[in-house]
C-alpha cells in the first residue's frame, strides 16, 4: 500500500517550482547584467574616443584625453544600474541557495546541487569583495581624477586616474569571474531540475 504524502511534503512539493522559477529567473538576470555592463563598456570606449568629442567642462584637459572621460561619463549610470541588480540578484540567489537546502530541494541531485550552490555562492563571494573593497577606492579615485581635470590640474588628474587604472584589471576580473561562475551555476541548476530516475523493482 502506497502511503499518502504528509503535509510537510506536498508543501515542499507546493513551493519547489515558484523556488526554482526564482532562482533561474535571478541568476540568469544576474549574468544579463553583467553581459549588459561589459557589452556597454565594449562598444563606448571602443567608438566614443575616435569621434574626438569636446567636453566644454573639462576644456582645461588634454583634448586627446576628451573621448576616454566621455566614454566613461557614459557608461558610469549603466554600471551603476548593473551593479544594483546584481546586488539585489545575489540577495536573492542565496536565499534560493537556503531554501534549496532547507526544503531538500534536488535532493535527488546531490553533486548537482552541491555544484551549483558552491557557484552560486562563489559569484556571490566576488561580487561583494568587488563592491566592498575595490569599488569604492575606484570611484574615490575617480572622482578626484573628475574634479583635477576640471580644474586642469593635470599632475594630480595623472596621479588619480593612475590609481584608478592600478584597480581596473583586479574589478574586471571578479566581474569575469562572477560570469563563469553564473554560466556553471546554471549549467548546474538544470541538472538539479532534471528528474532523478527512480528505482523500480523488477518482478
Amino acid at each position: 500500500m502506497g502511503g499518502r504524502r504528509t503535509r510537510p511534503e506536498n508543501s515542499t512539493m507546493t513551493l519547489r517550482t515558484p523556488i526554482t522559477m526564482i532562482t533561474w529567473l535571478a541568476t540568469t538576470l544576474w549574468f544579463a547584467a553583467i553581459a549588459a555592463a561589459g557589452a556597454a563598456a565594449a562598444g563606448v570606449f571602443a567608438i566614443l574616443p575616435g569621434l574626438e568629442p569636446t567636453l566644454a567642462e573639462y576644456r582645461a584637459l588634454d583634448p586627446a584625453l576628451h573621448g576616454r572621460l566621455a566614454s566613461g561619463l557614459i557608461t558610469e549610470p549603466i554600471f551603476t544600474a548593473t551593479d544594483i541588480a546584481q546586488i539585489v540578484m545575489s540577495i536573492i540567489v542565496i536565499a534560493c541557495v537556503s531554501a534549496f537546502w532547507l526544503l531538500g530541494l534536488a535532493a535527488g541531485r546531490p553533486l548537482s546541487r552541491i555544484a551549483w550552490s558552491i557557484a552560486s555562492l562563489g559569484a556571490v563571494a566576488c561580487l561583494w569583495i568587488r563592491i566592498i573593497f575595490v569599488m569604492p577606492g575606484m570611484n574615490a579615485d575617480l572622482q578626484r581624477y573628475r574634479v583635477a581635470a576640471r580644474e586642469g590640474d593635470a599632475e594630480q588628474a595623472t596621479v588619480a586616474y593612475d590609481a584608478f587604472n592600478a584597480m581596473h584589471p583586479t574589478a574586471s576580473s571578479l566581474m569575469e569571474v562572477s560570469a563563469v561562475l553564473l554560466l556553471i551555476a546554471i549549467a548546474a541548476l538544470a541538472a538539479c531540475c532534471t528528474p532523478a530516475k527512480s528505482r523500480r523493482n523488477k518482478a
